[in-house]
């Protein structure tokens, strides 16, 4: 195993259902196989039901290829008695190590028959001893922040990871992908992402298509 750490120096969507509302937050207590999913809501007038879905490719969340857990509910109404949001979870397990997991919270009042899901999240379990590791973590004077983290087997197979890339000056480019390669020789490694790209002046413009590699 080998391991690279820079360290120098993260997106809630609400759902308003009729009578509800929920919201995915950030996964917590996250090791090699498991994770605490994460998510906060009220009911309103009538009772209410959830889940969380996760999968490893976020266009399976809502497959076959896909997990979820089981259905809570239902919740009473009113809970808690002033609307204010609470926050619950789900400990899911039995992940695989040293790789990316999208996930979301579904719900819905208790006489609609489907379920809603917004908010999609993703998190990074920890690596095994077996696997080479990436993680930077950089800000520097609001000009620039990076996110990375990447593992792979010690042969640079199965690669995986989630990179996140904010230049606020210099072009205003925001650059956010998943982890293609990684290569680690001693106290370098280089990684290959593939993901999108827009000007952070434009937050309203679509992403565009883009590849980044990087050498640390």
């Amino acid at each position: 195993m080998r391991r690279l750490s820079v360290i120098v120096l993260a997106g809630v969507a609400l759902v308003v259902l009729p009578g509800c509302a929920l919201s995915t937050s950030g996964a917590t207590s996250v090791t090699q196989t498991s994770a605490h999913l994460n998510a906060s809501g009220f009911t309103g007038a009538n009772t209410a039901y959830y889940h969380f879905e996760y999968a490893r490719q976020r266009s399976q969340l809502g497959t076959a290829q896909g997990s979820r857990t089981p259905e809570r509910g239902p919740i009473p109404p009113h809970v808690p008695a002033n609307d204010t949001q609470i926050t619950f979870g789900e400990t899911v397990t039995g992940l695989a190590s040293g790789h990316t997991y999208y996930d979301r919270v579904c719900g819905r009042p208790g006489e609609v028959p489907n379920d809603v899901c917004l908010g999609v999240d993703a998190f990074f379990t920890q690596p095994s001893d077996a696997q080479d590791y990436v993680t930077v973590d950089y800000g520097q004077d609001g000009k620039q922040a990076v996110s990375l983290q990447a593992a792979s087997s010690a042969s640079g197979a199965d690669p995986d990871g989630i990179m996140r890339d904010e230049v606020l000056t210099s072009g205003d480019f925001v650059f956010s992908g998943a982890v293609t390669c990684l290569v680690v020789h001693g106290a370098q490694a280089t990684i290959g992402m593939v993901g999108a790209g827009r000007p952070y002046t434009q937050p309203d413009q679509p992403d565009q298509p883009y590849t980044e590699v990087a050498t640390l």
